[in-house]
């Protein structure tokens, strides 16, 4: 269901996981001075995440209270995996630049014709 809102939405022409990886966790993580990031995930955002290519250590899986899988990872954020994601994204959508990228707060080019600051 998700996946056919993704297309009827169009989502899956613009690097929205991958911006919001990049942007509101490696970058934000990265201005804190944080060595990486702790996250639960279930077992279908694992599969998202391992397809961005960004290189996570997997702590410990569980069971959620619906019991199905959860994995607590660490997520590094590094400019190696920085760099991964930025690849990614501008395998997408190549108005946005390598600067730009690296940057918090992060101002992108608009998908219409305003201007979007995450």
């Amino acid at each position: 269901m998700a996946k056919d809102r993704t297309k009827d939405l169009n989502c899956d022409k613009h690097p929205v996981f991958f911006i919001l990886c990049l942007v509101a966790m490696i970058n934000y993580a990265q201005k804190g001075d944080y060595d990486g990031i702790l996250t639960i995930i279930s077992h279908g955002m694992l599969k998202v995440v391992e397809r961005s290519g960004w290189e996570v250590s997997i702590i410990e899986q569980g069971l959620s209270e619906k019991n199905e899988k959860v994995y607590l990872l660490l997520l590094p954020i590094d400019s190696k995996n920085q760099n991964k994601l930025i690849g990614k994204i501008r395998s997408h959508y190549d108005r946005l630049v390598n600067n730009n990228l690296k940057k918090w707060p992060f101002i992108y080019p608009s998908f219409g014709d305003r201007r979007n600051e995450f």
